[in-house]
Order: structure tokens, then C-alpha cells, then sequence
């Protein structure tokens, strides 16, 4: 199990930074307030841990036993409604059927933009 401290970590891509309680869009003003297993489970995705087993482990520790599953989906559905309200695009974080969870990676890398042509029919409506 690895050990994820939200208190102290500082985590930054391209596109997101999480400092403190605080998961923010680079080059906009779009953050959210996370609750402590909110960023433990930020930091498992930030850091490649992303399946299910191992998260729940980071989150909750081998406590929990009966209500694990609940637990996890819980924590899945309301970060992913927060951050939604927040103004973060709704597929951000992605479901792996019968394995976990990840980041859209299209969404956090910056080359998730259409590439602009120099061709100058591309402009014209039909």
C-alpha cells in the first residue's frame, strides 16, 4: 500500500494542480474544496494507483470490511458531482469496468485541442 499524505502533497500536470484541499484547472478559475478521502483519492488517480482494491486500501485502510463497496461508490459519485458543480468537465474521472478508476487522459493533456490547418477552405460553410 502506498502511503498518501494529503496534508503535504503538492501535485501538478498540465492541466490540474491540487495544493491542499484544493483541486484546481490550470489556465482558468476552476477549483474545488475536497474532503480528506476526496484527495486521498485524487492522489491515487495523480499518482497511477487506480484500481479499485488499491484505492480503497489508501482511503480507508484494511478497515471497512462490509461496507467497502458502498464506501467507494459513495466516494466516487459524490467527487465526481462536486466537481461538476465546480465546472469540471463531467468525464474527468472514468470508470474501468471491474478494475478502477483513471483520469481522461484526453481532457489532461494540452493537445486535447483541434489542430487549426492553413488551409483556408477549411473556414468555408457548405
Amino acid at each position: 500500500m502506498h502511503n498518501l499524505d494529503p496534508e503535504t502533497i503538492k501535485y501538478e500536470n498540465e492541466r490540474l494542480l491540487l495544493k491542499d484541499k484544493y483541486l484546481m484547472l490550470k489556465e482558468s478559475t476552476t477549483a474545488a474544496k475536497l474532503s480528506k478521502n476526496q484527495r486521498i483519492l485524487i492522489l491515487c488517480l495523480m499518482n497511477d494507483i487506480i484500481e479499485k482494491e488499491k484505492i480503497i486500501q489508501n482511503v480507508w485502510g484494511a478497515n471497512l470490511i462490509n461496507s467497502r463497496e458502498k464506501n467507494y461508490n459513495q466516494l466516487i459519485f459524490q467527487t465526481r458531482s462536486l466537481l461538476a458543480r465546480q465546472g469540471f468537465p463531467n468525464d474527468l474521472i472514468m470508470t474501468i469496468h471491474r478494475y478502477g478508476l483513471c483520469f481522461n487522459k484526453f481532457i489532461l493533456s494540452q493537445d486535447n485541442q483541434p489542430e487549426k490547418t492553413n488551409n483556408p477552405l477549411a473556414d468555408i460553410q457548405l
